[in-house]
């Protein structure tokens, strides 16, 4: 997974539920820091949530258009 804000490179952390499952969108709590930084407390999401939530951060972005 990459953040949102930073596109810092994360995983889900072993110990959790949706290790092997691989949910598009998720949130998480914190961070562990080992060889990799990996979620905890994660849960899985719909991405038009966030956009609910916090519209002042997340905005909906239509698709460019190709041109011929």
């Amino acid at each position: 997974y990459k953040t949102v804000r930073t596109s810092q490179e994360v995983y889900v952390h072993p110990s959790s539920v949706l290790f092997r499952v691989n949910p598009k969108w998720v949130i998480y709590n914190s961070l562990v820091s080992t060889d990799r930084q990996y979620m905890r407390n994660v849960i899985s999401i719909d991405p038009s949530w966030l956009r609910e939530a916090a519209p002042h951060f997340y905005q909906h972005q239509q698709p460019n258009p190709i041109a011929h």
